[in-house]
C-alpha cells in the first residue's frame, strides 16, 4: 500500500445565532409529554428521561426501590430535592406557556462521565446539518438563471418543473446536471513500482487502468473530501419559545398548528457553535484499490478565485442569502412590524458581504433556505402566488427564526 500522507485544508467555523434557531438531528425531534416538565413558578422547563433517573440513582438520589414507585409518584419526590434537579437538563422558558403544546428538540450529543457515572448532553449543530448547508452553497455558486414552473393546491405550492441554467433539473439529478469536470484539475497517483508516487491525468489513468472515472466519480470524491466536525455550542443559551406563523395575505399571526401551539428549543441571538470543516485535497479510494486523487479549482471563471470546494460553497451560501433576504424581506414588508423589518433585512445584507462570513437560515425555518426558488426573481417580485404564504417567527419579537451568521477562517494547510 502507499504510503502517503494526505495534504489537509482546515477551516475553523463559527455560527452565530442571530435570530433564535432550532436545529434538529436524528428521528426523534418531538419531546414526548412525559419527558418533560413546566415549572412556571421558576420560568423552566425540566427535562426528564430514563438516563435521567439512572444517573439519579447513581448519585444517590434515588433508592432501588423507589424506582419501583408509581411515575407521577417518583417524579414528585425528585421535583422535592434541590439538589437533584441541579442534575436535570432544564432551559428558561420565553413567556408563559400552553399547557397543551408541541415541543421540538434541540440537537443533542451524549457525554458520559467515568468518575460521576452518569450520562450528559451537549448542544450541538451536527456536522451532518453543516455538511448539507455547504452542499446547498456548491449548488447556489452555480445558478446563473432559475424559473420555477408551479401551481397551488389546497394552498400549498406545487412544483411542477425547474429549469436552471437554461436546463429543466430534477430533485435527484440536480448535482450532477449542474456540475462541471472542467472547473477542476484532476489527477491521480497511481503509483509505481518502487512503492512512489506517480501521478497521472484523468486519461492517462483510464489508459493505464483500463477504467475511467466519470463526472459523478468526480462530484461524489469533492463531498467525500469535505468533512465536518459538529459544532459545540460554546457561548450562549437556550431557550424555549413560542413559535407562531406570519400570514402575508391575511397580514394575520397564527398561535396554533391543528389547535395545538408550536414550542421550540431555541439557541438565543449570539449563541455560538464552534467546530472545523476539513478539505483533503488528495484522497480517495475505489473499487477497494487505493487510488490518491486530487481535486483543485482551475478557477476559469475570472469573477472568482477558490482555494478549494469548500470556498465555492461558502462563496454560493453568501450569493443565495443574497435572494433570500429579498424574498422573505418581501413576505413581511407589509406586516405592522414596519421600520423593524427594513431595518432587520438591511443588517442582514451588511453582515452577509463581510469578508469571512455570510448569513443563512438554517433549521426548522421554512423552505426559502432550503430550495433554489429566491432565485427565480422576476416571480420573487411579480407573482403574489409563488413566494410561501407563512412564514415562522417567534412570538415574543415576531422576527423570523433560523438566521444566522457563519464565520469561516482557514486555519492551517498541513499534511497528516
Amino acid at each position: 500500500m502507499l504510503d502517503i500522507k494526505p495534504s489537509v485544508d482546515i477551516y475553523e467555523v463559527e455560527i452565530e445565532a442571530i435570530t433564535p434557531i432550532s436545529v434538529g438531528g436524528g428521528e426523534e425531534t418531538v419531546y414526548e409529554s412525559y419527558e418533560y416538565f413546566i415549572n412556571q413558578d421558576e420560568g423552566r422547563i425540566y427535562f426528564i428521561t430514563l438516563e435521567d433517573l439512572v444517573n439519579l440513582y447513581n448519585l444517590g438520589f434515588i433508592k432501588e426501590e423507589e424506582l419501583e414507585y408509581e411515575y407521577s409518584k417518583l417524579i414528585e419526590k425528585i421535583f422535592k430535592l434541590p439538589e437533584a434537579k441541579k442534575h436535570l437538563k432544564s432551559v428558561k422558558i420565553a413567556g408563559e406557556v400552553d399547557n397543551r403544546l408541541k415541543l421540538y428538540k434541540f440537537a443533542r450529543i451524549k457525554e458520559f462521565s467515568l468518575e460521576k457515572q452518569i450520562v450528559g448532553e451537549k448542544p450541538v449543530i451536527f456536522g451532518s446539518t453543516l455538511k448539507g448547508i455547504l452542499r446547498t452553497g456548491y449548488l447556489a455558486q452555480r445558478v446563473k438563471s432559475c424559473k420555477y414552473d408551479f401551481y397551488r393546491k389546497n394552498n400549498k405550492l406545487i412544483l411542477k418543473k425547474a429549469v436552471i441554467n437554461k436546463k429543466e433539473v430534477f430533485n435527484n439529478e440536480v448535482y450532477k446536471q449542474l456540475f462541471n469536470i472542467s472547473d477542476y484539475d484532476v489527477s491521480l497517483n497511481i503509483g509505481d513500482s518502487a512503492g512512489g508516487e506517480n501521478w497521472v491525468t484523468l486519461e492517462e489513468f483510464s489508459e493505464k487502468t483500463k477504467r475511467a472515472l466519470t463526472s459523478d466519480d468526480i462530484l461524489t470524491a469533492i463531498f467525500r473530501s469535505i468533512v465536518c466536525s459538529d459544532l459545540s455550542l460554546e457561548a450562549g443559551e437556550l431557550m424555549v419559545e413560542k413559535v407562531i406563523k406570519f400570514n402575508r395575505r391575511s397580514k394575520k399571526f397564527k398561535e396554533k398548528m391543528e389547535g395545538i401551539p408550536l414550542y421550540f428549543e431555541m439557541a438565543q441571538p449570539k449563541a455560538k457553535f464552534i467546530g472545523q470543516i476539513k478539505y483533503k485535497n488528495d484522497t480517495g479510494n475505489y473499487d477497494k484499490q487505493l487510488s490518491i486523487i486530487s481535486i483543485q479549482n482551475r478557477n476559469l471563471d475570472k469573477e472568482y478565485t477558490f482555494l478549494n470546494p469548500v470556498e465555492e460553497c461558502f462563496s454560493g451560501l453568501k450569493k443565495m442569502s443574497r435572494y433570500v433576504i429579498e424574498a422573505e424581506r418581501r413576505i413581511l414588508q407589509d406586516s405592522f412590524l414596519g421600520d423593524q423589518v427594513r431595518d432587520f433585512y438591511k443588517m442582514l445584507k451588511e453582515e452577509n458581504e463581510k469578508e469571512g462570513q455570510c448569513v443563512f437560515k438554517v433549521g426548522y425555518s421554512g423552505i426559502l433556505g432550503k430550495t433554489l426558488m429566491s432565485f427565480d426573481e422576476d416571480k420573487v417580485k411579480n407573482n403574489n402566488l409563488y413566494l410561501p404564504y407563512t412564514i415562522n417567527v417567534t412570538e415574543k419579537t415576531k422576527l423570523p427564526i433560523g438566521w444566522v451568521k457563519i464565520a469561516y477562517n482557514i486555519s492551517s494547510n498541513e499534511e497528516y
